[in-house]
């Protein structure tokens, strides 16, 4: 029988002698209640986002190429010997990170697509940290704002920190949208306390 909120809260019981007490019993139902309700929501979000991908690669004709589902990080690939890359987009770099060092065991050799909206230079040596290593990186820009994706493969790779800051593969390969995107981190950056070396490492760039 599937238990909803509207059961929990509205379950009477038998009273018997030296029963339970009835507050304490109707606190915990309404704290159970609360969690079923945050649960819900979270399994709404989560279906609306795997919508969302779906429909995004039915658009360009890609939706026989890859397999959807909701996990915790890369226990996805539970089930999954044969997967060739694992995508992970649209997060802070701090939790792809994080998903890397918990899941690397997983990977079995899949090829990474990469993109963190914050703490790139961290993610970029989790990579080199759990066996990876760069192969190509990409600048997108998207309502005013740049996005870096990196390809990385199983690889030993050892980065200097200005590396990690800009990135290996667009230092050696600068692409179309390199100096606007040095001047975009050169306005960021210039704001920010504590960083001048990695603001030199910026306009070093831009004075190529």
């Amino acid at each position: 029988m599937a238990v909803t909120i509207q059961m929990i809260e509205t379950k009477e019981f038998k009273t018997v002698a030296k029963g339970y007490d009835p507050e304490e019993v109707d606190v915990f139902l309404d704290d159970i209640c609360d969690q079923f309700d945050e649960m819900e929501n979270e399994i709404k979000s989560l279906r609306a986002s795997l919508a969302k991908a779906q429909a995004l690669l039915a658009l360009h004709e890609l939706a026989d190429r890859a397999d959807f589902c909701v996990a915790d990080g890369l226990n996805a690939l539970h089930g999954h010997p044969n997967v060739q890359c694992a995508i992970m987009c649209g997060m802070g770099g701090r939790l792809i990170s994080q998903i890397l060092r918990d899941g690397c065991g997983l990977l079995q050799g899949a090829a990474l697509v990469l993109s963190s909206h914050t703490d790139i230079p961290l993610v970029r040596q989790t990579l080199m940290q759990i066996g990876y290593a760069i192969t190509a990186e990409r600048i997108a820009r998207a309502k005013g704002r740049f996005y870096v994706l990196m390809r990385a493969e199983p690889g030993n790779a050892h980065y200097t920190e200005r590396e990690l800051y800009l990135g290996p593969a667009l230092l050696d390969n600068p692409p179309p949208l390199w100096q606007d995107y040095l001047r975009w981190r050169e306005g960021v950056v210039a704001c920010e306390a504590g960083h001048e070396r990695q603001l030199a490492w910026i306009r070093e760039e831009l004075a190529k």
